[in-house]
Formats: C-alpha cells, sequence, structure tokens
C-alpha cells in the first residue's frame, strides 16, 4: 500500500488561517512530522493551534517549540496522533482564578503604574513602533463611505421568543435528565426546520430494515474517543425510534461529499441494512437567508473589537486607548465591545494580582465611557466566561456594573441586537476554532474552510452546535436552549476567533471575525461595518 504523502504548501495555507507564515525551515520540519506521525495537513496545524494555545500563549511556530510539540503530544505512546486534543471529556465548569481583595487603588486602570509590570525595552518598542497602524487588510463591499454619526440610534436586544438571559439567572443545576431533554428539544426544532424547508414528511417511527429509503434525523455522534472519521460516524436518533438512546452507524460510502462534526443535527435519507443506514444524501442543516433588511434614514456605522484589550506583559490597555481615540475621531453610531476585558489567562491576572477583579473592571469601563460623554455613539458591553470576576458557563450573564450611562447596554454572550431593525448576533466562545478541530471533510478541500463553518452555525440556528462541547467550555445545556437559539438568521454575524480574521458572505448573511485585538504582546486587528438598507460593506483594520 503506498504511504500518503502531503504538501507543505497545504500547511502553509492552514497556518495562514492562524495568522502565521513560518518559514521554510520550520515548514520543512512540519512536512516532516505529518509524514512521521500520518497526519494530514489540517489536522496537524489544528493540533498545533490547540497546543499553542495551552502552552505558548498561540505563539506561531519554530523548530524549537516543534520539537516540544512532538515530545509532548505527538510521540505519546498510547494514543493515537489524530485523537490528541479531541476526546470528549466530561461536563465540568472551568476553573477560574480566586479572586483577592486587598485594598483597591483608587486609580484609572489604563493608566495606572501601580498594578503593572514594567515592560522590557523591545517589548515597549514591539508595540509602541508598530507599523501600518490604521492599515486596511481586508475588505469586503464596496461602500465606503464612511461618516460621523449625528445622532443616536435604537440599540436592544433581540429574542425570538421573548426571553432574555439576565444577571440572576440560576445555572450548573442542571440534571442528566434535564440536559437530555434539552438536547432533544434543539434536535427536535432543528429537524423539523429542515424537513418543513425541504417539503419532506418528518417520519412516525423507523423499522431496522426498510424496504426502501428511510428518513432519519438526529445528531452527529463519533462511535469511539477520538476525533470523527468516516468509519466512526453515528446518528443519535431521538428516544423511542428503535429504543431510547438508539444509535446508528451511518455508511458514507455513497456520499460523493460531506462536512459533518459531533452535534451536527442533520436528516438523512438511505436503506437500512442490518443495523446501519446506507445514506444516499444528506440535509446537513437550514439554508435560511436573513429578512429583508429595514429603510435606514442613514447608513449605520459600527465598529467592534474583540478582548483582550492589553499586551501580556501589563495592564496599561494601550492598544485599547488606541481604540478609542479611532472611536473619538470616527464616532460610530455603535461600538461593540466583545470580552475578555480581564482576561483569566493574563499572565498577571493569573499571577499575583493584587486588586479587587470588580473594582478594576468597573474602573476600566468608566475610562473608556467617560471619554464618549456627549457624544452619539452607543458602547455594547457583550460578556465572556473567560473574565476573571464573571460568571464561567455559557450562555454567559450580561455584567453588572457599579455605574450605568446612558449610552451604554450590557448584554449576554450569546445574543442579538437589534439596531434599528438591523440584526446582528454574536458571540464570544470561539466556535469557529472549536468546530475546525472536530470537522470531518470529505475530499479534503472540499471549499472554502472558514465559509463552511460559519454556513455550520448559520443553518443550525444556534450560536454552539458542538456537543460534546471543547473541553474549555462550560456549557449549560437548559441555558443552551432557551438563549442560545435564533430563529432568523441575523444579517450580520460576530464570530471572534483566534484564526486569521475573514469576512464572509454565507448566504447573505455578513460573518465577521475581527480576530483579537492584542495578540500577545503585539497589536491585532478590528472590524468596521457600514451598513445601508441594500448592503453591508466591512473592513479589518489594524490597531
Amino acid at each position: 500500500m503506498a504511504l500518503q504523502t502531503y504538501d507543505i504548501k497545504n500547511i502553509l495555507e492552514n497556518f495562514e488561517f492562524l495568522g502565521h507564515k513560518p518559514s521554510e525551515s520550520v515548514l520543512n520540519k512540519c512536512l516532516a512530522l505529518c509524514n512521521k506521525y500520518a497526519i494530514n495537513e489540517e489536522d496537524f496545524v489544528d493540533m498545533w493551534a490547540a497546543f499553542a494555545i495551552t502552552h505558548l500563549k498561540g505563539a506561531a511556530p519554530c523548530i524549537e517549540s516543534l520539537q516540544s510539540f512532538e515530545r509532548r503530544e505527538l510521540s505519546k505512546p498510547v494514543q493515537k496522533a489524530t485523537d490528541i486534543l479531541h476526546h470528549p471529556l466530561p461536563l465540568l465548569p472551568s476553573q477560574s482564578v480566586a479572586p483577592s481583595t486587598p485594598k483597591a487603588v483608587n486609580k484609572i486602570p489604563i493608566l495606572s503604574d501601580e498594578i503593572s509590570l514594567s515592560p522590557s525595552v523591545s517589548q515597549a518598542i514591539q508595540y509602541s513602533s508598530r507599523e501600518h497602524a490604521g492599515k486596511v487588510i481586508l475588505s469586503h463591499g464596496t461602500n465606503k463611505n464612511y461618516v460621523c454619526c449625528m445622532q443616536a440610534v435604537a440599540v436592544k436586544q433581540h429574542s425570538d421568543s421573548g426571553e432574555l438571559l439576565t444577571s440572576d439567572v440560576r445555572y450548573m443545576y442542571e440534571s442528566m435528565g434535564r440536559k437530555v431533554t434539552s438536547l432533544a428539544s434543539i434536535t427536535t426544532s432543528v429537524a423539523n426546520c429542515i424537513f418543513k424547508q425541504h417539503n419532506l414528511q418528518m417520519p412516525e417511527r423507523y423499522i431496522r430494515d426498510g424496504q426502501g429509503d428511510e428518513f432519519l434525523y438526529g445528531r452527529i455522534i463519533c462511535d469511539s474517543e477520538g476525533k470523527l472519521n468516516k468509519a466512526s460516524v453515528m446518528l443519535e436518533l431521538p428516544r423511542g425510534s428503535f429504543s431510547p438512546g438508539d444509535a446508528i452507524p451511518m455508511n458514507l460510502t455513497q456520499m460523493p461529499s460531506y462536512s459533518l462534526y459531533p452535534g451536527q443535527i442533520v436528516v438523512t435519507e438511505g436503506l437500512i441494512v442490518r443495523g446501519q443506514i446506507n445514506v444516499a444524501k444528506i440535509y446537513p442543516g437550514v439554508d435560511e437567508i436573513p429578512r429583508q433588511k429595514p429603510v435606514l434614514k442613514e447608513n449605520l456605522q459600527i465598529m467592534t473589537a474583540c478582548g483582550p484589550y492589553t499586551l501580556n506583559n501589563n495592564l496599561l490597555y494601550e492598544p485599547l486607548q488606541d481604540l478609542l481615540k479611532v472611536v473619538l475621531e470616527k464616532l460610530p453610531h455603535v461600538l461593540i465591545l466583545t470580552g475578555p476585558f480581564m482576561d483569566v489567562d493574563h499572565d498577571l491576572i493569573a499571577n499575583g494580582f493584587t486588586e479587587d477583579y470588580e473594582k478594576f473592571f468597573n474602573s476600566l469601563v468608566e475610562s473608556i465611557m467617560l471619554p464618549l460623554a456627549g457624544t452619539k455613539t452607543t458602547v455594547v458591553f457583550v460578556a465572556s466566561h473567560k473574565d476573571v470576576f464573571h460568571h464561567v458557563v455559557y450562555p454567559t450573564p450580561p455584567f453588572e456594573l457599579k455605574h450605568q450611562y446612558s449610552n451604554m447596554i450590557c448584554v449576554p454572550d450569546p445574543c442579538v441586537l437589534d439596531i434599528e431593525g438591523v440584526l446582528v448576533g454574536i458571540t464570544t466562545a470561539d466556535i469557529v476554532f472549536h468546530i475546525a478541530k472536530q470537522d470531518l471533510c470529505w475530499p479534503s478541500g472540499l471549499s472554502d474552510r472558514m465559509s463552511r463553518i460559519c454556513r455550520h452555525v448559520l443553518s443550525q440556528q444556534h450560536f454552539y452546535p458542538l456537543y460534546p462541547p471543547d473541553k474549555t467550555m462550560s456549557v449549560d445545556h437548559e441555558l443552551l436552549e432557551r438563549f442560545g437559539m435564533f430563529e432568523k438568521v441575523p444579517h450580520v454575524m460576530i464570530l471572534p476567533s483566534c484564526f486569521k480574521h475573514f469576512i464572509k458572505n454565507v448566504n447573505g448573511c455578513t460573518v465577521v471575525n475581527p480576530e483579537k485585538l492584542v495578540k500577545g504582546m503585539s497589536g491585532g486587528t478590528y472590524a468596521r461595518l457600514n451598513i445601508s438598507t441594500k448592503d453591508t460593506t466591512c473592513e479589518i483594520i489594524q490597531i
């Protein structure tokens, strides 16, 4: 049997999704590891990304770090290489750092020297002398006539059910039975929409060995630990179809192409033979398009950035200050800031932080809102489960702030905003990266990877369709059923990710990954949108 060969260009292309451009020697080392451990290029880079985020704060690969990666992960004797970081784990809350509460320093945090380490000369130069600040590095759309807002716009949360997630919600009380019921309810809801969209009749019962093609629906699951592969794909059926908790193996040999991941709700058509379904067709979700945008009196200007907002070696929040200068110059209608604002993984916050977390955050909010006092810009703070002072649960309740401002709104994660009738969906969970680690795509390179994953999120009608969730997530599935679904596809979807920034048009929805405002010791990017009744223009800009 001929050995599979791998392409160094594919390795480079996948690293570019992460915003890295490794040297030729590093790429050759990666290629050697792919060949040595029989890992395809996409899986290798995904595994590296998970390793780098966990151990190297997302650093780019070098020869030394690849040697450590091989020693600590690839050469493990028991696990298969492709199973690393992909095994399902029990649903447990992430551990947060317990806050210490000595007497707080009464200073605006972005100006505070007392709570910051002095950066080394090289580190300080790296950000302050950065090149191309303000440069547009990616653009989508043609309407680039950005103007300062002259009047405030109406910004509110949108909910199809009318129920909103509040800061006093109870969570992590779900029993196994309630969790199963919530998952089943989500499955039935999405499957109903798929059947309805394709004019199919939802089956009342199933038979083990049919005389003709059967329509089945359920969730994609893996029959063993490790990453999904074509031999391990199963369909977890609704309770009572064969027997409670039934799952049926899927034979995909007749399928010319597919893209599947654990937790995906699908409808399948095929013949059931000897306890497995020979799949002839897969309906992978609901291909809805956004409703028509309302007639806007003027173009809607939105700026959005994703945390962290300060360099990893200090708490001066210099990139955030620079962003505020741009906001004061451009005066958008809405500024959307998604957490984390005080990242639990930040070196100084995780080690020896001597401030009261909530006081520090309230001072940070004050330093953002005071410069914008008197402007028509509405600031939206989106909660994050990675903020050290906040609830470690997803969906995440909104922040509770000491001071309220007339042009400020705090919203949960995830949420849908209604801005003058334009729907904007937002989540801080890196669902794009989490699905990418588990995605089974055949043939490899079937389509634009980022567009494909964004389509997965939209077609499943909720913000976190992966199940089991990534090990970094503490998902409450009762809350997800109540507050994580959307019946109407938003006009804009903001999906921050550790992947390289992108702007995609997916079935009429503009999906934006602004990336992060700060990447370790260097500045990152933010996004600016110009929305009219007819189209949406978006730019990714360097801070």
